[in-house]
């Protein structure tokens, strides 16, 4: 019987990163992907973003998830050459006096001037869009092309038999006290990395996730300027201008992963609220999201199965998170370093 180090379910922006952690470390892995399943990865505009909110905060952990996120994109556009991650601002509106004055009160604070700039006046608002109060830039953003990515890695790993296409029957896998018996091979770990997909797995889906339909329309908008990220109630994100990612509407109650005529409606609505030029709908898109209740990813092992653990829970952040907790799960796994609590699955045991 042929033994491998890992197996790993789904090949999203989680499955990915922990793959590479192990090629890294040297270790053998599978990966197997259910290409008839859609992923939220396959939709995502992959925006990494420093503040967040009506409230301008600073996202969670976001000096390491960057430094890490860095090094890694960087590493794989020079293994897969091509070019994934872009560093790219981020321009907010300012709709009154009341915002522009949070956000000067905001960046007071030492920790957060190094990703905000001082608002600015009209006359150098993006070419466009409709005017507004004020508007200002968020620095150090950046947006992964999270679908290239994943497309490129799959490309790679099937050149050098790392990955199967099946969808994955888990009353196959034969969990033992030390590894896993699937398909007549034995492996060391088994790694879930499904996504929203994590709901048909008997072994998590108990935990309390959250998933939201998330649905995003790609315009064509050639008088756009495409060299920044526009927030304005939704994000307008340069894809290869003239080609923009507009999102997202969100959805906590669905029966499917099919785009809405009323979330089309809904982003179009918002679309003509925010622009000043014109624009051609090419495409609508919608996915479901893995998203967790407190916001923060699930990682761990599972309290029966020692072999069985979970990556997941990444929700709209996978682009910034993915990197920085695939490492710290693999050294969770292999040095035996202890889980951060924020993250570990144990808080909902």
């Amino acid at each position: 019987m042929k033994k491998v180090d890992y197996l790993i379910i789904g090949q999203g922006i989680a499955g990915l990163s922990f793959a590479y952690q192990l090629m890294n470390a040297g270790k053998s892995f599978l990966v197997v992907d259910t290409p008839q399943l859609k992923s939220s990865s396959s939709v995502a505009a992959g925006i990494m973003n420093p503040i967040t909110g009506r409230r301008y905060v600073k996202s969670w952990m976001f000096d390491d998830l960057l430094k890490e996120a860095e090094q890694f994109y960087s590493s794989l556009e020079t293994l897969l050459d091509c070019r994934v991650f872009h560093r790219i601002p981020i321009v907010r509106s300012l709709f009154n006096h009341q915002e522009e004055q949070d956000w000067w009160i905001r960046r007071q604070d030492q920790d957060y001037i190094p990703y905000m700039h001082p608002p600015m006046n009209n006359d150098a608002f993006p070419k466009g869009f409709k005017k507004v109060f004020a508007f200002a830039k968020v620095a150090k953003g950046g947006r992964v092309d999270i679908h290239g990515l994943v497309e490129a890695f799959k490309v790679y790993l099937n050149e050098r038999g790392l990955i199967i296409s099946d969808l994955l029957d888990y009353k196959s896998l034969d969990l033992r006290d030390d590894h896993c018996v699937w398909k007549e091979q034995s492996f060391g770990k088994v790694i879930c990395c499904e996504g929203a997909h994590v709901m048909n797995n008997p072994f998590f889906r108990h935990l309390p996730f959250n998933p939201s339909k998330g649905e995003v329309l790609i315009i064509k908008a050639p008088e756009l300027e495409g060299n920044s990220v526009f927030k304005n109630r939704i994000f307008i994100v340069p894809v290869d201008p003239p080609f923009y990612w507009v999102g997202s509407q969100y959805k906590r109650s669905y029966t499917d992963d099919n785009p809405e005529a009323e979330s089309k409606h809904f982003l179009t609505e918002r679309l003509e609220e925010v622009m000043d030029s014109p624009y051609e709908i090419i495409e609508h898109k919608a996915a479901i999201r893995p998203t967790v209740k407190d916001r923060k990813p699930f990682l761990g092992v599972h309290p029966d199965h020692s072999c069985l653990y979970l990556f997941n829970g990444l929700g709209t952040k996978g682009a910034s998170l993915a990197p920085y907790f695939s490492k710290h799960l693999y050294a969770f796994i292999s040095e035996g370093q202890p889980l951060m609590a924020e993250a570990d699955i144990k808080r909902f045991y």
